[in-house]
């Protein structure tokens, strides 16, 4: 997923200066104060870990974040607005945890809500976007904290 990501940043001219990119266990990852980052994309991440994990996760990148940094997130979601949706969501997700467990050895059996937790960790949702009957969502924070500045994206 790395190359290509890569690979789309050349295709449309972006400079490698301008991104950083780690591939690590984030749950072994240390971070270094001298690399702090402007924003963090989390696209289908906070899916695969237990509450425990991704609580300390979500302070890990917090950490990782400058003041006003922002967090962008894309996540599967559970409607609560419809039964039917909030049905259609639960068969959909528990077949994918089935599937993925199957494939990749993912522990994680069901999907939990990081919104509470990013909320409790100090990031403000700024902006939330629904798709796929709101099976999807897409979401932007920012990191609270001493100093904080206006990122734009």
């Amino acid at each position: 997923m790395l190359n290509a990501a890569a690979k789309r940043r050349r295709n449309k001219g972006i400079s490698e200066q301008r991104i950083s990119t780690i591939q690590a266990d984030i749950r072994e990852w240390i971070h270094k104060k001298e690399e702090s980052f402007d924003a963090v994309v989390a696209q289908f991440f906070f899916d695969n870990f237990e509450e425990q994990d991704l609580q300390s996760i979500i302070n890990i990148v917090k950490e990782a974040l400058l003041p006003g940094g922002k967090l962008l997130v894309s996540e599967f979601n559970i409607p609560q607005d419809t039964h039917l949706g909030n049905c259609r969501a639960r068969f959909t997700l528990g077949w994918l945890y089935a599937v993925f467990r199957i494939l990749t050895g993912l522990t994680t059996h069901k999907l939990i809500p990081h919104t509470p937790l990013l909320r409790e960790a100090g990031f403000d949702q700024k902006k939330a976007v629904f798709f796929s009957q709101k099976t999807l969502i897409s979401q932007v924070f920012t990191a609270t904290g001493d100093n904080q500045r206006d990122i734009s994206l």
